[in-house]
């Protein structure tokens, strides 16, 4: 769930600004051939009270102001009776009341964590209008935000507020795959894996679905699992096992990853679902870590998310760029990644560090 950040503004202008346009983000597949999103990121209006103050970038860190009012228009196709629309933000610092068409669609929980919400019955075809009332220094005056500026700031670094992530509306099936939580175990010599995917389903319908978890690595179908269930509408998780013989484990010398796919198969149509995952065993014995059963030395544990110049928002080339040069302060032979074509490896240091920031 990654692609995080953009950069930098503050409310150091003192220019004012006219009134945006309608913004139309060109919609894109969100991963899955079922669902369709529409970008949020680029300018929005900043409102101080009543007053239209400046422009800001999405996703960006802003320098704390206390609360304020952040607002585009964006652009929905016209939706079938079967389809849902949601809005979804990777990050927000540190508290925010979000509206759309002026409607409340939800609060988020707290600042780094992403949040989403459903506004069907309130999307309208062509301009629809979304509004996040942000508090990143002072709350409320009914104490909304109180807690989340108290966790947010601290008198030991620098903090940053806004909408610090991407942001963007998706369009979904009545049935969809809302979450997909994966665990595994091992045997002793790590010859026989044994999954057990969760499937968490939000539904508007009842009836027969057929939930199918499949496991590839490079297109090959490793493993694979289905279930028949009876929907009810809401939301529900479902459980399925699977096991497969002679994992490749995943390493620092060889990161090792595998694809896990999941179906979600309706009288109304189909949903899918996927991510990238690996296998490996982590455990202590005594002073020692043990990786895969063999001692492992960490040089450097701490990442605190938090750039000089950029606040909370990288570029994703910065962030690739970042995590290379994190790899050859460990002695991690990797390659200069600033040279033209050098992308698939900076792309495999960046699967690399998921082991160094867990």
């Amino acid at each position: 769930m990654i692609n995080r950040r953009n950069f930098l503004g503050t409310l150091g202008a003192s220019a004012m600004f006219t009134a945006l346009p309608a913004l139309m983000a060109e919609a894109e597949p969100s991963g899955s051939l079922s669902r369709t999103r529409i970008p949020l990121t680029g300018s929005w209006e900043r409102r101080i009270g009543d007053t239209l103050y400046d422009t800001v970038a999405v996703p960006s860190s802003l320098r704390p102001s206390g609360n304020y009012i952040l607002s585009r228009i964006f652009i929905l196709p016209s939706l079938t009776r079967t389809e849902r629309v949601f809005v979804h933000f990777e990050a927000l610092a540190f508290w925010g009341r979000v509206s759309v068409n002026g409607r409340k669609v939800g609060t988020t929980s707290g600042p780094y964590i992403p949040a989403e919400f459903e506004f069907t019955k309130w999307a309208t075809e062509g301009r629809n209008e979304i509004r996040v009332q942000v508090v990143d220094l002072t709350p409320l005056p009914d104490g909304s935000g109180t807690a989340e500026v108290i966790l947010g700031h601290n008198p030991g670094w620098e903090s940053s507020g806004g909408v610090i992530r991407d942001a963007w509306a998706e369009i979904r099936p009545a049935s969809f795959v809302d979450n997909v939580r994966f665990s595994y175990t091992l045997n002793s010599d790590f010859s026989v894996c044994r999954g057990q995917p969760r499937v968490e389903v939000s539904s508007t319908e009842l009836g027969r679905v057929q939930i199918t978890v499949i496991l590839r690595r490079a297109q090959a179908e490793i493993a694979r699992a289905t279930r028949t269930i009876q929907m009810k509408a809401d939301a529900d998780d479902f459980e399925l096992a699977f096991e497969f013989k002679d994992p490749s484990l995943w390493s620092p010398e060889f990161p090792y990853l595998y694809e896990l796919n999941v179906s979600l198969a309706t009288s109304s149509g189909e949903d899918l679902w996927s991510c990238q995952t690996g296998f490996r065993d982590i455990r202590t014995r005594g002073r020692d870590f043990l990786l895969n059963g063999k001692r492992l030395v960490l040089n450097g544990v701490c990442r605190h998310d938090l750039w000089p110049e950029e606040g909370f928002t990288l570029q994703r080339e910065q962030q690739e760029q970042r995590h290379a040069d994190d790899l050859r302060r460990t002695s991690f032979p990797v390659r200069s990644f600033r040279k033209a074509g050098k992308r698939s490896e900076a792309l495999r240091a960046f699967r690399l560090t998921l082991f160094l920031q867990q």
